[in-house]
């Protein structure tokens, strides 16, 4: 198993157990985590700045008349408050979509896209949405926001730190 799947896996136990009594919490500031365990029907509601990533499972978005679709291998990257209307394409009890949502501040997603060179589609609309490819060190940094419910004390002083070492 190469370090990828192995965070990968790491972040789905850690999901799965944060949604044992409910399929979607906030368990730190800005940073939501959910679990489907089949598709869903389309559901309308304000997406924020964000990076959206699937760890396990497929969810398509629909922003005006644009799809995006994204999952193990592709983010979706989000500049502003948008209407969506969202959809889990891909998810089953034996192996549930389990996605992660972090809302980002137009400071920091700037530095995302412009000094990380982050490898993301074109944007061919104003709407400030693109998809790109999810990597170790994205996956990594979402493993480490998580782990912080370890030392629940060191949250307010480490998250920060994590979220602007890591560029999120």
């Amino acid at each position: 198993m190469d370090e990828f799947d192995y965070v990968r896996r790491k972040l789905i136990e850690r999901i799965l157990h944060l949604t044992e009594k409910q399929p979607v919490v906030r368990p730190l500031p800005g940073l939501t985590v959910g679990r489907r365990e089949s598709p869903t029907e389309p559901s309308t509601y304000i997406l924020p700045p964000s990076i959206c990533i699937a760890v396990q499972g497929a969810k398509r978005v629909l922003i005006g008349e644009e799809y995006y679709v994204y999952d193990v291998e592709n983010f979706l990257l989000n500049s502003f408050d948008v209407p969506v209307v969202a959809q889990v394409i891909e998810a089953s009890k034996e192996k549930p979509y389990i996605g992660m949502t972090w809302e980002i501040d137009m400071e920091i997603l700037m530095e995302i896209v412009v000094e990380q060179k982050l490898n993301t589609r074109p944007i061919t609309s104003s709407r400030g949405t693109s998809l790109g490819k999810v990597t170790h060190q994205l996956l990594d940094a979402f493993r480490r926001m998580l782990e912080l419910l370890d030392e629940p004390e060191h949250i307010s002083a480490l998250l920060p730190v994590i979220k602007k070492r890591d560029h999120l």
